[in-house]
């Protein structure tokens, strides 16, 4: 019997599998379109313009925070290596490019905070974008050094699960639960909250997708066969 659960069918599949793919190499070289087009259309204009490629870079995705205790799917389309760190100019990390979806939580807010004049840059104004879900966002970069390690492992096209603040390496070595580390970050936004002289600095953690609830998981294979009807 064929299964449609791209979560928990296909393990007996995989298994037999060929090996994956090895990952493009980073820098990898850009088609040579203008061979290729003059190859098939001699004499047509070769120019792309601003109207025929789309405004700006497309929507404005969702950070870690914006999703927390919502149900999202992560499905990998490519990893990047050697990526330099934001403000630690001498780290590197990798991560995975993703389509995110979200599936629940109700009507989903991003906020792209205002930012003053800088140099050359021109000062904006704060932006809110809400998006009614299901909500799919291409090329969503997956940040997070456990995120890219439980990514590393997946065997299945997709995965599913709820956005909790979790423990960092440090944590899960010493036997701390997301409902641990959950806990530290509420207690300390409450002290930020009264005191924020006193407070300290904020709890480590990390973020991480902790297992759907059958109903989560139910409602995610309706969105699923949905979406494989639709093409």
């Amino acid at each position: 019997m064929t299964s449609n659960d791209p979560w928990a069918a296909a393990q007996a599949a995989v298994q037999n599998a060929a090996p994956a793919a090895p990952v493009a190499p980073q820098g990898q070289a850009v088609p040579d379109r203008e061979k290729d087009f003059r190859s098939l259309q001699p004499g047509a204009n070769p120019f792309a313009t601003a109207s025929t490629l789309g405004g700006g870079s497309g929507i404005r995705g969702p950070q870690w925070p914006d999703l927390l205790d919502r149900l999202i799917v992560l499905k990998p389309l490519r990893k990047l290596v050697d990526q330099p760190v934001h403000n630690q100019p001498n780290q590197k990390q990798d991560f995975y490019v993703c389509e995110l979806t979200v599936l629940d939580g109700g009507p989903l807010t991003v906020v792209t905070p205002s930012r003053p004049e800088k140099g050359d840059l021109p000062a904006t104004d704060e932006v809110r974008n809400t998006y009614e879900l299901p909500m799919t966002f291409p090329d969503w970069y997956a940040y997070g050094r456990q995120i890219t390690v439980k990514l590393d492992r997946l065997e299945l096209p997709m995965w599913l699960g709820v956005v909790k603040r979790c423990p960092t390496g440090a944590g899960y070595r010493k036997g701390e639960t997301w409902e641990d580390s959950t806990r530290a970050y509420n207690e300390w936004a409450e002290r930020a909250r009264r005191d924020p002289g006193r407070a300290g600095s904020s709890p480590q953690t990390s973020w991480g997708l902790i297992d759907a609830s059958p109903e989560q998981q139910e409602a995610a294979m309706r969105w699923y066969q949905e979406r494989q009807q639709q093409g």
